[in-house]
């Protein structure tokens, strides 16, 4: 019984419909011409090759073998359309360094990355997109940056080389954010003044742009040292803005000469408000 060698040296047998149904896919593809019964005679053909020299052809020899029988049968266009596809299959069929990594992350099954911070959730697409640039940083610098010795060092635990999935950036590792600098002089975010804050509220909100900015350009924590005390003033600031609208709205909205002890009850109860909502702003 003849038998065809697979690409691992696996011995099957010999189907030569298999080798009909490649050579109709590439009549079929965009740039192949489909001829009625050529594939399968070309199929036969081979089998009939094979069995007269009585040896079991290899997967390479039969794919030699249809690509001259199609250009023997006057059929160029397909014979290029076939190579391109196996030009393709073997292209899926090559796998690089970091396959396997990569996939861990997305099948959950890379346990070493996905459990290696604790800061980071493995299972959040936009951390998964971290971790598989991470992978491939890790990739490079071993190929390409770091010393076979120290390479070597790492894998076998004598040491350990840190953040090996960023040394590719010329990124730094966590900061502590001068927040009370930024909200008291200005500071700016992609290009954009930013202005000293009026109220509480803003100033929590322009803190948050603030860490996503600091974020975007750097891997690791951040740390903002006594934030209540850098946000008490702009709670006073709301105070003040709200006072002011309260003792506004009794002279000019209803007539009357401003109740400063009411104006002030008013004013705290919507400043305590502002700093509620300005807390879940930055949560």
């Amino acid at each position: 019984m003849l038998e065809v060698i697979k690409r691992n040296g696996e011995r099957v047998p010999f189907n030569r419909d298999k080798i009909t149904v490649a050579i109709e896919k590439a009549m079929n593809s965009s740039s192949g011409i489909y001829e009625e019964g050529q594939a399968a005679q070309i199929a036969s053909e081979i089998e009939a090759y094979a069995a007269s020299i009585q040896k079991d052809l290899t997967i390479y020899a039969i794919e030699d073998q249809v690509y001259y029988r199609l250009l023997k049968y006057n059929n160029p266009a397909t014979a290029r359309a076939y190579e391109n596809y196996k030009t393709i299959q073997a292209f899926k069929r090559q796998t690089n360094t970091t396959d396997d990594d990569v996939f861990g992350l997305l099948n959950n099954t890379n346990l070493e990355v996905l459990n290696e911070n604790s800061n980071k959730n493995g299972h959040v697409v936009s951390t998964q997109r971290d971790l598989i640039a991470g992978e491939v940083s890790k990739d490079i610098a071993r190929r390409k940056l770091i010393p076979a010795d120290i390479v070597q060092a790492h894998d076998s635990g004598a040491i350990h080389f840190h953040d090996m999935d960023y040394i590719i950036q010329p990124m730094f590792n966590c900061c502590l954010i001068n927040l009370e600098d930024m909200l008291a002089n200005g500071t700016v975010i992609n290009g954009k003044k930013i202005d000293t804050p009026k109220s509480f509220q803003v100033a929590c909100t322009v803190t948050t742009q603030i860490i996503a900015q600091v974020a975007s350009g750097q891997y690791g924590g951040q740390s903002i040292n006594g934030i209540d005390r850098i946000l008490a003033p702009y709670v006073r600031k709301s105070f003040k803005k709200y006072m002011k609208a309260v003792v506004e709205e009794q002279r000019e909205v209803y007539g009357i000469e401003p109740d400063m002890e009411k104006a002030e009850e008013i004013a705290w109860k919507r400043t305590k408000k502002e700093i509620k909502d300005g807390i879940q702003t930055i949560q």
